[in-house]
């Protein structure tokens, strides 16, 4: 497995207080990448492609499911294994696809396109939001 940088890791812990914000004791992919959008190089991607990110987000949370009730201490809500599975192997995928070998944030955005289901992928897919122009971005932040 990769390495994650800094920023990466520290994508956890904004999932973290985003799954408490809504009211789940747990992170989904859905609070995944809520707080991927707080994450600078992902919020330039994605309103280089296009996206308001507050458009997005609201669309993203539109579509949870109801509120089951947070622990008052975010350290204390874990990640489901489907929002694990974005986080660590389809990141590293992505990682690799564009010749890198830390994981990044934007691996992480990257990831979910690669999903090919589930809300996040959806909406991203819905306003446009492609892993081919994901992966243009991603090379030109190498510049």
């Amino acid at each position: 497995m990769a390495s994650c940088t800094p920023e990466t890791e520290r994508l956890v812990k904004l999932a973290q207080q985003e799954a408490k914000r809504l009211g789940f004791p747990f992170i989904q992919r859905e609070q995944l990448f809520l707080g991927l959008l707080l994450e600078e190089s992902v919020s330039r991607i994605l309103t280089d492609l296009g996206l308001d990110l507050q458009s997005t987000r609201q669309a993203i949370e539109e579509k949870l499911p109801p509120r089951l009730g947070a622990p008052d201490d975010p350290d204390a809500i874990g990640m489901l294994p489907t929002a694990e599975q974005v986080y660590r192997q389809r990141a590293q995928a992505a990682a690799t696809m564009v010749g890198h070998k830390v994981i990044e944030p934007e691996h992480v955005l990257l990831g979910f396109l690669l999903e090919q289901h589930g809300v996040v992928h959806e909406v991203l897919t819905s306003l446009g939001v492609t892993k081919e122009k994901v992966m243009e971005a991603i090379k030109r932040l190498d510049k």
